[in-house]
């Protein structure tokens, strides 16, 4: 995710710098002053912008309102907390005081993790509902998100709360979703659910056998719960 960092103070914008490196966020830019900050959001546009809320040449919410560019998270930092309350008017996902702590810090950034992936998930369900042909899958990983292409997804696998996809160049993404989750977004006539564990690209079996075994095209192999072997073998035979 891409930052932009407004303190007046160098130290607190070295010691952010630090803790967000260990976070994957990519400081884009910084500035000490309201002029300075205008200026760096309506150029690098950024996703994320944590912003001291007394400057050097006066209050922030000055700057919010002379922004040309608004479509970016925003956490105040503050060493003052009698701004709270106005802080949330401006729709800030967090407050944080100064000294920053770490701890605080990671907490934010988890909340913001989790609603860029519940937004994401709603994107792609909501372009589903809508019966436009999906041709990506979006998925969150714990390090980054991944635009994967659903024709080269040959299955997934479920791995308690996560999902593991294996791609047909014989890469694998670990993706921080339940399978069922994603088996809503996947088109049912392309991905069949074989087992509560599996779910498998049509496109990639090779064969099935009687015990229930699916022959991917890679030479791998499949199991099929004994409830979903009916139903397997019918649809199959519709290929």
């Amino acid at each position: 995710m891409n930052v932009i960092l407004i303190d007046d103070e160098t130290s607190i914008r070295e010691g952010l710098k630090i803790l967000l490196s260990e976070e994957d966020m990519t400081i884009i830019g910084e500035a000490a002053s309201i002029k300075e900050g205008i200026s760096l959001i309506d150029e690098r546009k950024p996703e994320l912008v944590f912003l001291d809320i007394q400057l050097e040449d006066g209050n922030s919410f000055s700057l919010l309102e002379q922004l040309t560019f608004r479509d970016f998270k925003l956490v105040f930092i503050t060493a003052y907390n009698q701004y709270a309350i106005k802080a949330f008017k401006y729709n800030a996902l967090d407050y944080l005081l100064k000294p920053i702590d770490p701890e605080e810090l990671h907490e934010t950034l988890l909340r913001i993790k989790k609603q860029e992936e519940k937004n994401a998930m709603e994107a792609q369900l909501k372009r589903v509902q809508e019966n436009k042909q999906l041709q990506n899958l979006t998925i969150n990983t714990t390090q980054r998100m991944h635009v994967l292409p659903i024709e080269e997804i040959m299955y997934g696998q479920a791995d308690q709360g996560y999902s593991t996809f294996f791609m047909k160049n014989g890469k694998k993404v670990v993706a921080t979703k339940p399978l069922k989750e994603y088996a809503a977004l996947l088109p049912e006539e392309v991905f069949i659910r074989v087992h509560q564990s599996y779910l498998v690209n049509q496109r990639y079996i090779k064969s099935y056998d009687r015990e229930g075994i699916l022959y991917l095209s890679n030479e791998e192999k499949i199991p099929v719960s004994v409830r979903k072997r009916v139903a397997v073998k019918k649809r199959l035979s519709q290929r």
